[in-house]
């Protein structure tokens, strides 16, 4: 999925999340039937600490090691696991939303 040697990235996980809340979405089961699946496909990276020198390096690090995939993921719906990444890309209002999501 992401090209083989970027010595920053430690590791990748593409995991299935399954979400009650999320709407259901139409897939294809087979080659002519269409299913509803609740849930989303998930890709989580993981950067190397070694990488990371400031605050808001590691989500740069990940949209420019997705490059080659960039236009297959949802980067409106994408953001980092950590808080003080959000707050530092995305901006105080955005670290707010995510602290304040039930």
């Amino acid at each position: 999925m992401l090209p083989a040697g970027d010595e920053r990235i430690r590791t990748v996980k593409v995991v299935w999340e399954d979400r009650s809340w999320n709407p259901s979405a139409l897939v294809p089961s087979t080659k002519e039937r269409f299913k509803y699946v609740n849930g989303e496909l998930v890709v989580e990276v993981t950067v190397k600490k070694s990488v990371i020198r400031t605050r808001g390096q590691a989500w740069e690090v990940v949209k420019e090691a997705c490059l080659p995939i960039m236009e297959t993921l949802d980067w409106h719906r994408s953001m980092p696991y950590s808080v003080q990444e959000i707050h530092q890309n995305l901006g105080v209002e955005a670290a707010k939303e995510v602290l304040l999501q039930v």
